[in-house]
């Protein structure tokens, strides 16, 4: 399905957003994005003798997982996120120790539903956008689930556009996914094989242990990750080549006549610089092409 993002759906995406972002700072214009903390250190690497084949490590891992909802502008800031558990019900025990500012939940899914996604919206993304002057741009993923009538009148109130993404396009237009999400789930996977270590706690993760652990991999989070997110998506600055690069075929090299004279020209100032080849090798070069 990612393949098939055509070249027509990202320049009319572009189009529209070069409307809407019109005279919008970079403080005003912000990706959110949920992902999940999985309870697998995965693979590292190591320095081990030569010769040796295997490498192992025994750590206790589980398949329990933690949802959580990022938010941050192209200005570098990030918003304090959301965790949503995989419960019935949440306890007070399961929010402390953790990152400023940051809220809890619990759903059936361990996902966000509509009441989730209002919680965030209402509680972290608002109060942090009141205190901005102007429009606020806000791009994210087409869920129905996330916008409830209460959501949309707010933003009609509070001068709050959401722009959706196009479907199947998050490795192109997601900030969050492109350049934070990775880094974000490196650090994780440090913090995660040392507490283990350190607690040697068997089984999942205790979940009165996770804003502890999520705040260890927040602070690591760096102001340039969400810059580069925003100039790798073509949203900020607004440049749609950032995107229209990395289409599936766009960028093919059309060959013909002229990219082999530009190869013939490269190689031989290469040989000229690195080799004391002179003109009187390109002046050979061109009677045998001639020939």
């Amino acid at each position: 399905a990612r393949v098939g993002v055509t070249e027509h759906e990202v320049n009319e995406y572009f189009d529209n957003l070069e409307v809407s972002l019109h005279d919008i700072p970079a403080q005003n214009i912000f990706n959110f994005d949920e992902t999940h903390f999985v309870d697998n250190p995965k693979s590292k690497r190591a320095i081990v003798k030569r010769g040796k084949r295997r490498v192992e490590s025994k750590i206790e891992h589980s398949k329990q997982s933690f949802s959580v909802m990022f938010c941050g502008s192209a200005a570098g800031v990030y918003l304090p996120p959301m965790v949503i558990y995989k419960a019935k019900n949440r306890y007070t025990g399961w929010e402390e120790g953790g990152i400023p500012g940051a809220k809890y939940d619990a759903t059936d899914s361990g996902w966000f539903d509509l009441r989730t996604f209002e919680r965030w919206y209402f509680e972290i993304f608002l109060p942090h956008a009141q205190n901005l002057p102007g429009e606020k741009f806000v791009i994210g993923d087409n869920l129905q689930s996330h916008f409830s009538p209460a959501v949309i009148a707010s933003c009609l109130e509070n001068n709050i556009v959401f722009s959706m993404l196009i479907p199947n396009a998050t490795h192109l237009l997601q900030v969050l996914d492109v350049a934070v999400f990775r880094p974000l789930k490196r650090h994780w996977a440090v913090v995660l094989f040392d507490w283990r270590k350190e607690s040697r706690k068997t089984g999942s993760i205790p979940k009165e242990h996770f804003p502890q652990l999520l705040y260890r991999v927040f602070k690591n989070l760096k102001e340039e990750y969400l810059i580069a997110g925003f100039k790798a998506c073509g949203i900020h600055p607004l440049d749609r080549t950032q995107v229209l690069k990395r289409l599936p075929g766009v960028n093919r090299d059309p060959g013909g006549s002229h990219t082999v004279e530009v190869l013939n020209e490269s190689v031989m100032s290469l040989l000229h610089d690195h080799c004391g080849i002179g003109q009187g090798a390109s002046t050979l070069t061109k009677k045998r092409e001639g020939r």
